[in-house]
């Protein structure tokens, strides 16, 4: 009976862990203040907002786009079309180099809800001046009937400028 409740104690924990160290930005064993400056965790609609509709012909497709901008920020959020299900993700990666790490000096990825009424999956970084940004657009998971259509939304409070590749 013992085992049995311990287990289950454990088993409820877990996710109140997880959500603690999402909700501090940071991973287990990770310091939550690396330096690395952090996103907003929850980016509000921003008056500007950039709009691009895509077809994706199969699962392994994927889009990107060059972004750059004033800042202080900008996300990307996505879209399923018409058939309510697809989940499509966004992975924000900085082309900037000297980061410790290589030519990546951050990245932040998310997934879409499959809705087909609003956006979600909010990936979001900061931006200042000068610094570039390569956004990737694919597909997670989802109904997988394709060729299938989505749309990707860039908001910032400042301009962006937005290059399809």
């Amino acid at each position: 009976m013992k085992r049995k409740t311990a287990l289950l104690v454990l088993v409820a924990a877990v996710p109140l862990l997880v959500t603690s160290i999402a909700r501090a930005g940071g991973t287990p064993g990770a310091g939550g203040n690396s330096g690395i400056p952090r996103p907003p965790a929850t980016v509000k609609e921003p008056e500007l907002g950039y709009r691009f509709d895509e077809t994706f012909n199969a699962p392994t497709d994927t889009f990107q786009f060059i972004v750059t901008g004033t800042g202080p920020f900008f996300a990307a959020v996505t879209m399923d079309c018409c058939l309510e299900g697809d989940h499509w993700g966004v992975t924000v990666e900085s082309t900037d180099a000297g980061g410790t790490v290589g030519p990546v000096d951050t990245s932040a990825s998310a997934c879409g809800s499959g809705s087909i009424e609003r956006h979600s999956g909010p990936a979001a970084a900061n931006l200042t001046s000068g610094q570039t940004y390569v956004v990737i657009v694919s597909y997670c998971s989802g109904v997988d009937s394709f060729p299938a259509g989505m749309d990707v939304r860039f908001n910032s409070p400042g301009p962006l400028t937005i290059t399809p590749r």
